[in-house]
């Protein structure tokens, strides 16, 4: 037994748990997820993937860079929700900007596609999309949205 003068078994113990707690940590809610991914030389620039994988959906992205271009990417993927699923691709290039495209449907017959990007040239965000309340019960009662707005 190591006795220490001034020092209580109180002490010890406060500052062992405390220890504990902080070296452990305290549990918060993650999602389990895998990534692989890969890079290699390509055409004067570096390509590289990533495949990100969890409970709800799968995500790829791929991104090719060289000092000529730049940085270019393209994510695509899909996952679910308690609410419905959604599949989505996006791409970026920073000489047209960033574009994608989603397309969601829920339980209950809705769906919504939609069309957006941004512009590095004016700085402007657009989009279009389609929104169909239900297709079973009313499949032309859909309606189209859109906006432009500056950054």
């Amino acid at each position: 037994m190591i006795v220490v003068p001034g020092i209580s078994v109180r002490q010890i113990l406060v500052t062992v748990a405390c220890g504990l707690i902080l070296g452990v940590g305290v549990p918060t809610n993650a999602h389990a997820q895998i990534t692989y991914g890969y890079a290699v030389p390509v055409y004067g620039g570096v390509e590289s993937t990533a495949t990100t994988y969890s409970p709800f959906g799968a995500q790829t992205t791929t991104t090719y860079y060289s000092p000529f271009t730049g940085t270019i990417s393209q994510t695509y993927g899909s996952y679910a929700t308690p609410f419905g699923a959604r599949s989505f691709l996006n791409y970026y290039s920073p000489f047209t900007g960033f574009v994608g495209q989603a397309y969601s449907a829920n339980v209950f017959g809705a769906a919504n596609s939609v069309i957006y990007g941004y512009n590095p040239w004016n700085g402007y965000r657009y989009g279009t999309g389609l929104y169909q309340p239900n297709a079973y019960v009313a499949p032309l009662t859909g309606y189209n949205y859109g906006w432009l707005r500056r950054r």
